[in-house]
């Protein structure tokens, strides 16, 4: 966990905002997410998919869970890329 941490001290530094020494580990980790969404909201998404599929996210879910979590932000990131709604033409969705 403390590597994640880092990474994200150095992206945010990298980005131009320190997080705050105040803080805790989970609170600059929340911080630097935050920050990130509202920088660079793909990229908050595509860490956070990482995250959750290799169990450093803090979400206390089951896997079942999980997967719809993935699916969520997959699908958002999709939609900010073509700017349309999500649609999967190789799969579509069951109706």
């Amino acid at each position: 966990m403390n590597e994640h941490i880092q990474g994200l001290a150095k992206l945010l530094a990298h980005l131009g905002r320190p997080p705050s020494p105040q803080l805790s580990e989970v609170g600059r980790r929340w911080e630097a997410e935050r920050y990130l969404m509202r920088t660079d909201p793909m990229l908050a998404a595509l860490l956070r998919i990482e995250a959750i599929a290799d169990d450093r996210a803090e979400n206390h879910q089951c896997c079942a869970s999980k997967i719809v979590a993935i699916r969520d932000l997959v699908r958002r990131v999709l939609s900010e890329i073509d700017g349309k709604p999500f649609r999967n033409p190789l799969f579509p969705l069951r109706t």
